[in-house]
C-alpha cells in the first residue's frame, strides 16, 4: 500500500509523486485511484486503480542515495553483460525491466551506449529495440538518480562515469 506524499517510480512515466487517492468514473464503474504527479513533467497526471495489482506492481520506491551506492558497487564488481542472440537480448531486456533490479537496468544501459560508437567498425552497432530500451531507462535512471543524490538528471551521467571510474 503506497500513501499520499510517496515518491515512486512508475513504468515509463518515471519518478512520480502520490498526489492523491481519490475516486474516479472512467468506465461507468467508480473505483479507488492513486493519482500520480510526474516530477519532470508537472501537468501531467497518471490514475493508477488501487485494485488492480498488475499496475500497481509497477509502483516502486524510489532508490536513497545509499541504495544507489549499492547499485553502483554491485556493478562495479559485475561484468558486462552482452547478449549476442537479438530475440534473447529482447527478453532479457523485458525480464530485467520486470524485476526492477536498477544494476542490471543500468548495465544493459551502459552496455549499449559502449556499442554505440563500437571501436571496432566490423562490430555490430546495436538494434532500434535496444537503443529504444536505452534512452527510455536512461531518463528513468537520471530522474530517479537525480532526486535521490540531489542533482540535476544531467548530471547523472557524469555522476556513474565518476563512480564506475569511467
Amino acid at each position: 500500500m503506497f500513501n499520499i506524499g510517496d515518491t515512486v517510480m512508475y513504468r515509463n512515466e518515471g519518478v512520480c509523486k502520490l498526489a492523491e487517492i481519490t475516486e474516479k468514473n472512467f468506465s461507468g464503474k467508480a473505483a479507488k485511484y492513486y493519482v500520480l504527479r510526474p516530477i519532470y513533467k508537472e501537468t501531467a497526471r497518471v490514475y493508477v486503480p488501487v485494485d488492480n495489482e498488475l499496475l500497481v506492481s509497477k509502483m516502486k520506491k524510489i532508490l536513497s542515495s545509499e541504495e544507489i551506492e549499492a547499485v553502483l558497487i554491485k556493478l562495479s564488481k559485475t561484468d558486462s553483460v552482452w547478449i549476442a542472440d537479438a530475440d534473447e537480448r529482447k527478453q532479457y531486456y523485458s525480464d530485467i525491466k520486470s524485476s526492477s533490479d536498477r544494476a542490471k537496468i543500468l548495465g544493459a544501459v551502459i552496455e549499449i551506449k559502449k556499442r554505440q560508437i563500437p571501436a571496432d567498425k566490423n562490430a555490430k552497432k546495436p538494434h532500434i529495440f535496444d537503443l529504444s530500451f536505452m534512452r527510455e531507462n536512461e531518463k528513468i535512471i537520471c530522474e530517479e538518480f537525480a532526486l535521490a543524490l540531489g542533482i540535476k538528471p544531467s548530471e547523472v551521467w557524469d555522476y556513474i562515469e565518476k563512480r564506475l571510474g569511467k
